[in-house]
This record gives structure tokens, C-alpha cells and sequence, in this order.
């Protein structure tokens, strides 16, 4: 939507009232000072893949060092996270800013949308590459100031979605009142109100983001980190209806959770390469 794209993705979104980084920056696999000082702390928590997938948690992007077959080619990953960005666009989870970035496995190069890039009309020649600090290694336009959300916590989506903003904007929790919302986990939380322009900024939101899934950033957007472009796509897509559909049930009357063996259930039979690309589909067929 930030992501937040092993390939891991990472993407940032943002409307007038709320932002995401795939977000939905929605990847990156970096390796800074900053996520080594976290690995061991993130070992010892997700001791393996299934356990983190049974909390709704993501695999540490450190651990990982291949993408999928159809990202590894590094112009077809910029193919695919141009159309993720015009959907997002699309489907107002981002609006004017937003960015979507994936990490190039084996390496410290990461491929983010440029800051001056056009959301509605992205192509591949928009998306630029830089390393862990920021410095452009490829591209001549410079990346959004808010790139730190993606090089301290790779492989993420920063979107601005509209309906999830509303909710960090009240300080009201997204809860779990749809099926798919068992795959977002645990949404983390960001107080602070600000553009995440400095690295210091970076490691805050990297650090209460943790291994989990999303983090929303108050008054703000959305961040989504998740192992590949394509989930990082629908868990941003996810949110967004999730928090929509939420409001729109609390004007009726109290919205009703999920059952724990219910969310169990639901993660076991979504959580599928499948279904993800079913989401991806529906919107690639919009543009």
C-alpha cells in the first residue's frame, strides 16, 4: 500500500487526512545500523516462519535473501511496483504522495518512487534506486524526504488512505470485524504527528513497527511492511477496507470482533499466494 518489498516491500500512503508507506512503502530487505541492533531481539520473539504467521506477524527481512521468481528481474519489479502505486491511487489508498519501495536481494540497493513522481501516472521511469542512506545510486530525481521509513523497516508501503487515518486521527483502534482483517495483526501505533524525514524519525516508527504488519502513523497515514510486492499490496488494500467497513457498521451499532479461533482460521485460509494475487488482479484490471 510500506509495502514497508525481500522482494519485501514497504509502502507509505497519504491523503489530506491520513498516510500509509507500502508504505502498503509497502519493500526493503536493508541492512542498516539500525535493524542489525534489532535482529537479536527479533530472533528470539519469532523463533520461525509458522509461529510468526499464527501471531499475524511477518518473517524478519533480514533472514531473507531471495524474492519470488517474477520479482527478480529488477525492471519487471519496477513494472510491478509502478502498477501497484497507480492502484493505490485508484483506489484512494494514496493520493498525491505515498511511496512504495522494494529491497534488490543480495544487495543494499533499494528502488522507491521518486519524491516529484506523479501517483496516477507512474512508470518505471519514476522509481529510482539508493542505498541504506538515502544517496541515489540510480535515476536522476531525488526520492521522497520520508525514504527513512523504508531504508529502517525494508521492504514497506506508505500509503494515505482516507478511512485508516481517521482512525489514528481519533485515537480509535482498527479492530478485527472482517476475515481479512486477520491477516494485518496487531496494528501498531505512532503518536507522534510528523513527515518521518530524518533518520532518527526512521528507527521510532522501525522500532514500534517491530515485526509486525502495520503501524499507523497519527494523523498521518499508514505504513506495511510484508515479504513481497504483491502482499504488500493486498494487506494495504486490507486496511483500508477494514477500517472502512468498521466506520460504516458503528453507525449502526456496535461492531462486532472476530472470535479468536475465528481470526486463527481466517489467517490459515487467506493467507494464500492465490488469494493475495486475486486482490492484485481485481484492481490490475482497473487500469
Amino acid at each position: 500500500m510500506a509495502m514497508s518489498t525481500s522482494i519485501r516491500t514497504t509502502m507509505a500512503m497519504s491523503t489530506s487526512i491520513r498516510t500509509a508507506s507500502i508504505i502498503t512503502s509497502t519493500g526493503h530487505e536493508m541492512r542498516t545500523q539500525a535493524s542489525v541492533k534489532l535482529k537479536s531481539r527479533r530472533f528470539d520473539a519469532v523463533t520461525s516462519r509458522s509461529r510468526a504467521h499464527g501471531q499475524g506477524l511477518r518473517k524478519p527481512f533480514w533472514r531473507e535473501a531471495t524474492m519470488a521468481t517474477n520479482e527478480r528481474n529488477t525492471s519487471e519489479c519496477k513494472q510491478m511496483l509502478a502498477e501497484a502505486m497507480r492502484m493505490l491511487e485508484r483506489a484512494e489508498i494514496i493520493d498525491f504522495n505515498g511511496h512504495f519501495s522494494a529491497r534488490i536481494p543480495g544487495t543494499e540497493r533499494v528502488l522507491i518512487n521518486s519524491g516529484r513522481s506523479v501517483r496516477s501516472a507512474l512508470t518505471l521511469n519514476d522509481f529510482v534506486s539508493i542505498d541504506l542512506d538515502g544517496k541515489l545510486l540510480e535515476g536522476e530525481a531525488v526520492p521522497p524526504m520520508e525514504f527513512h521509513i523504508h531504508t529502517e523497516v525494508y521492504r514497506r508501503v506508505h500509503t494515505h488512505p482516507l478511512w485508516s487515518t481517521l482512525f489514528s486521527m481519533t485515537d480509535t483502534p482498527i479492530r478485527p470485524v472482517i476475515m481479512q482483517a486477520s491477516l494485518l495483526g496487531e496494528i501498531r501505533q505512532f503518536a507522534k504527528t510528523a513527515s518521518i524525514n530524518q533518520k532518527t524519525l526512521g528507527e521510532e516508527v522501525a522500532a514500534a513497527l517491530g515485526l509486525h504488519r502495520v503501524i499507523l502513523l497519527k494523523s498521518h497515514g499508514a505504513v506495511i511492511a510484508a515479504e513481497g510486492i504483491v502482499e504488500c499490496f493486498a494487506l494495504a488494500v486490507y486496511l483500508e477496507e477494514t477500517a472502512r467497513r468498521q466506520y460504516l457498521a458503528q453507525q449502526l451499532g456496535a461492531a462486532t470482533d472476530l472470535l479468536a479461533q475465528e481470526i486463527e482460521g481466517a489467517r490459515r485460509n487467506l493467507w494464500k499466494p492465490q488469494l493475495l494475487r486475486k486482490v492484485w488482479d481485481y484492481h490490475k484490471a482497473k487500469l
